[in-house]
């Protein structure tokens, strides 16, 4: 079975260090993700762990770096698989002085 994974394409290249993930309000049935890895287009990732009862930013924080995209990946349960949901995905940065 394939892993879910979403990806933010930037359309140029952009230098970040942090990104935001917010899972779905808790509604009883699901069953959230744990963790998971953030890949870019140069090809580096930043594995990370999500804490399942907070609904609000989940911040990742990483070494500024100039990608094109990034994507959500390898994204894990605490236990059996159920209905997991991510409601939201945010990338910071600014305009990459490499152009």
């Amino acid at each position: 079975m394939a892993l879910p994974w979403m990806q933010v394409d930037l359309g140029r290249p952009v230098e970040i260090d942090q990104a935001s993930l917010f899972l779905r309000d808790f509604m009883g049935h699901d069953k959230h993700w744990a963790k998971g890895e953030l890949l870019f287009s140069d090809g580096g990732k930043v594995p990370f762990e999500l804490d399942p009862l907070k609904a609000g930013a989940q911040n990742i924080l990483f070494p500024k770096k100039t990608v094109t995209f990034v994507r959500v990946q390898n994204l894990e349960h605490p236990g059996e698989v159920g209905w997991s949901a991510m409601a939201e995905v945010q990338v910071f940065g600014r305009e990459s002085p490499e152009k």
